[in-house]
């Protein structure tokens, strides 16, 4: 069984697993300073370091043995069932599927020297993770004393030996175990299995069956007054598993239990399995070995990983600074003293680098001089001295000799221009770095920033991909330009939809993992592929093999979440969420964060409606009961939005509006703080306190934010703005930039129609909407039909007939009741609007706010429907 299933609520062993936080918090009670817990770490730990695992060299092996063993059976191409079946058939005179890897080590390699030779190339030249240095970090601190391992590799020594000023005691030798002491402070590293470095390495059937006495012993004495923490072990070697079992039943022994870490993927073996369920041993599902101790080492030690402290407490940096202080004078040698000014430059440039307050700069391979120049440029920068930091950069460049320095220049310039707004320079500077590398992807990706048109930019793309290939990023990048390209055009669009599946395909088979964007635009462009070509069952069979594929991928529940959403199947959406939340127990704090932002995107699409629990419940478990790990300007704004929508608390929502304006990241959602502002004053009006909307503000936050901004999304926020503040002639000069720069063209025609309603030019709504007459018939219902209603408002206002059928077309088949609202108010069926109207309003009472600025919605329509009177 995987270790996922321990999870599910009809999981046999549900009721025993524990989280990562609950087994941290027991690492950080302890007694007068010292350690609770041992760790006993297997080949999990290594691989980020690497090192193949186990089951890794498993199925290498096999197929090599397979090849050999099965020569003349016919089959050249056996799947991994008919290898299988071959070693269990074939082969059970020495093969031993309940430990797979010591009986194929075996019979690989005859002699315990060529075994020694091959897990020494195995891990020859492999560094720690940065989970070891975290495992440093909270041994340092003595949170945990004592490692025994059954890896071979020296990794947790070498850590110690980049990362500590500690040595710990390191033991692979049965005869020197003995001499261990188990009050010693210093940390402990036992090799169950032995060192590659010698050839007695316990590795096959045999010797892995049971570990030497000595070593025995000691791990019995050692677990007499401590618990235990087994992690990247798969508990697959009777040597090990038999002592723990031993153990668990000795009241006196392993006290405070045993806390085996499993990632979701894991099998649990039967071995395993049958110790799970004894008292005192609970699973703990882990992401991973380095996510694990990162969320360890922020709770126990620190919230970051202090690498440059540990690097200067190190016996190396220690050295170092002896030889450079030069106290025995040593530097009157003329070759002493020109290697320590070296060693001294060394040190500057290390100094040199933690400055650099961008994490995206690349300073390595760069000279002193460069960093200190690229510093310069950075201060002024700060001080927004933008033209003298292009001025200084253009003189670093022009002296600058190696292509590196050349390409970091130039990278500093593109970044100076666009925060000028200079699109011109920054694409001449662009077309100079790519003259120093032109397959360079990163390099064509800054060029196409600066392509502001979009059928531009597509082309520039789907260029690109004919010569560079090999990168799914351009791939994904075609596919998403020209997406846009033809929601701007319809069908007057020379992009091909079947051209963007495609090039979204390939950018999927050469990076078909969920981090790929690529997987949410096929999504979207599967999507509208059923609503514009009417093709059927498009979407939900790729939805749900997705989910399938991937059940532990946040991505994967966005788009499935997305896809329910868009159904309304809030109920079967409620599933999804309670997922994000299951994972969320036993996630790292990084991947906590990620789920929240996931929830919260899901969140926001929930339109609660009268009657339907399943909407409201999602958003009350949320809101309600659930803990983010970082409240960000997007949960203040959206709690903000529950508070004063659903529970009609004003004064709380205004509490969550400010805190999500005085965050540093509020920049990233100021359309959102704008909708609320307006609607807050379109409640409240300018008594107790509101005040009236400042909307200089979020037009000077907007401008501040632009070389950040896609052009169409600045310009169309910038819109919204105008239009509530009065400023029409402004507002339609920016919406039609809007669209220029690839905002889609419903959104276009419908923001059109709903200005010229604003500034009652009822003659050119109609003109404007019957000139895309044609469009409009290309497009899905619910795309078109806010438009429909704008155009026949404006005929009811001219006292031009209006298109009933239209009307009850959209009455009959709109799935938002809001447009239905309109079309019945159109229709002077006044009394059946004013039914639904007061029935979202209790469900969302800012559903009363956006009424007061629809047009259609003028006059008496709302008189006692404000539900916070």
């Amino acid at each position: 069984m995987r270790a996922a299933e321990l999870l599910k609520e009809s999981g046999e062993l549900k009721h025993k697993v524990r989280t990562v936080s609950d087994l941290v918090n027991h690492l950080a009670t302890r007694e007068e300073g010292d350690s609770n817990y041992s760790l006993l770490l297997g080949s999990g730990a290594s691989v980020t370091s690497g090192i193949r695992t186990a089951s890794n060299l498993i199925k290498v092996w096999k197929a090599d043995l397979y090849a050999r063993l099965a020569e003349g059976s016919g089959n050249d191409h056996p799947d991994e069932a008919s290898i299988d079946a071959f070693f269990s058939s074939q082969c059970a005179s020495w093969f031993n599927p309940a430990n797979p890897y010591s009986s194929l080590f075996e019979k690989r390699y005859d002699l315990p020297s060529q075994r020694r030779r091959f897990i020494e190339k195995e891990v020859d030249g492999r560094l720690p993770s940065i989970g070891y240095a975290y495992l440093t970090a909270i041994m340092d601190a003595g949170f945990i004393n004592t490692v025994f391992t059954t890896n071979f590799d020296d990794l947790l020594n070498e850590a110690f030996y980049h990362f500590s000023n500690k040595r710990p005691i390191h033991c692979a030798h049965d005869s020197s175990v003995h001499s261990i002491s188990i009050t010693s402070k210093r940390p402990k590293i036992i090799k169950l299995h032995g060192d590659y470095l010698f050839d007695d390495i316990k590795s096959t059937l045999r010797e892995t069956e049971s570990l030497e006495q000595n070593i025995r012993d000691k791990m019995i004495e050692l677990c007499k007054e401590y618990g235990l923490i087994v992690l990247g072990y798969s508990g697959s070697d009777r040597s090990v598993m038999d002592v723990l079992d031993f153990l668990i039943k000795q009241e006196n022994y392993l006290k405070n239990g045993i806390y085996w870490c499993l990632r979701p993927d894991d099998e649990v073996n039967h071995q395993l399995l049958n110790l799970l369920w004894k008292d005192r041993v609970y699973p703990v599902i882990i992401e991973g070995f380095d996510e694990f101790f990162a969320e360890a080492h922020s709770v126990l030690v620190s919230s970051y990983l202090d690498v440059e402290n540990n690097i200067k407490q190190s016996k190396v940096r220690k050295t170092i600074e002896e030889i450079v202080k030069d106290r025995p004078k040593l530097s009157a040698n003329s070759v002493i003293s020109r290697d320590i000014e070296s060693i001294k430059q060394i040190n500057v440039r290390s100094d040199i680098g933690k400055f650099i307050d961008d994490p995206d700069s690349d300073v390595s391979g760069l000279s002193i001089y460069d960093i200190r120049n690229l510093m310069e440029v950075d201060s002024y920068l700060k001080k927004g001295e933008l033209d003298k930091a292009g001025r200084v950069c253009e003189d670093f460049k022009s002296s600058a000799i190696e292509q590196k320095s050349v390409s970091s220049y130039i990278r500093k310039l593109i970044e100076i221009s666009n925060k000028q707004g200079n699109s011109a320079a920054a694409i001449r500077w662009c077309s100079e770095l790519l003259g120093l590398d032109q397959f360079d992807v990163g390099s064509h990706l800054l060029m196409a920033r600066f392509k502001h048109n979009p059928s531009e930019k597509y082309e520039y793309f789907n260029g690109l991909v004919k010569n560079v290939c090999h990168s799914p990023k351009l791939y994904f990048e075609a596919a998403r330009s020209g997406f846009k390209l033809l929601k701007m055009e319809y069908k007057k669009s020379v992009v091909s939809l079947d051209d963007l599946i495609s090039h979204v395909e390939r950018s999927l088979d050469l990076e078909p993992s969920m981090a790929n964007g690529a997987w949410s635009l096929k999504y979207d462009l599967l999507s509208y592929k059923e609503k514009i070509e009417l093709e059927k069952n498009l979407v939900e069979p790729f939805v749900d093999e997705l989910y399938k594929r991937f059940p532990c991928s946040i991505n994967a529940h966005r788009i499935k979440g997305g896809f329910l959403a868009s159904k309304s199947d809030y109920k079967e959406l409620a599933s999804v969420v309670e997922s994000l939340r299951s994972m969320h127990s036993c996630s790292s704090i990084s991947r906590r964060t990620s789920i929240d932002l996931c929830i919260l995107n899901l969140v926001d699409r929930v339109v609660v409606e009268e009657g339907d629990h399943h909407s409201l419940s999602i958003l009350e478990s949320f809101f309600e009961s659930h803990k983010v790990e970082k409240e960000s300007a997007a949960y203040y704004i959206a709690k903000a939005n529950y508070e004063i929508g659903l529970k009609k608390d004003i004064d709380e929502a205004k509490l969550y509006f400010d805190k999500a304006k005085s965050v540093y990241d509020f920049e990233d959602v100021i359309a959102e703080l704008f909708e609320f502002d307006v609607a807050l004053a379109s409640i409240r009006g300018d008594v107790e306190g509101f005040g009236s909307v400042d909307f200089k503000f979020y037009l000077d936050v907007l401008e501040s934010s632009k070389h950040n901004l896609m052009e169409d999304y600045y310009y169309n926020v910038r819109f919204s703005i105008l239009v509530k503040a009065s400023e029409f002639s402004d507002a339609e000069s920016c919406l039609d930039k809007a669209y220029d720069n690839g905002l889609s063209l419903d959104d276009y025609i419908m923001n059109k129609t709903y200005l010229y309603l604003k500034t009652s030019e009822y003659e050119r709504c109609v003109l404007f909407s019957e000139e895309h007459e044609k469009i409009l018939g290309e497009m899905e219902d619910e795309a078109k039909f806010p438009i429909i209603v704008n155009r026949e408002f404006a005929k009811k206002k001219l006292g031009k007939k209006i298109d009933q059928t239209a009307l009850m077309n959209i009455v009959a088949n709109s799935g938002k009741k809001s447009v239905k609202i309109c079309a019945l108010r159109i229709l002077g069926r006044e009394g059946e609007a004013k039914k639904i109207a007061r029935s979202k309003i209790k469900c969302n009472g800012l559903n009363f706010a956006h009424y007061k600025s629809w047009p259609v919605l003028e006059g008496s329509f709302l008189d006692e429907m404000n539900p916070y009177e």
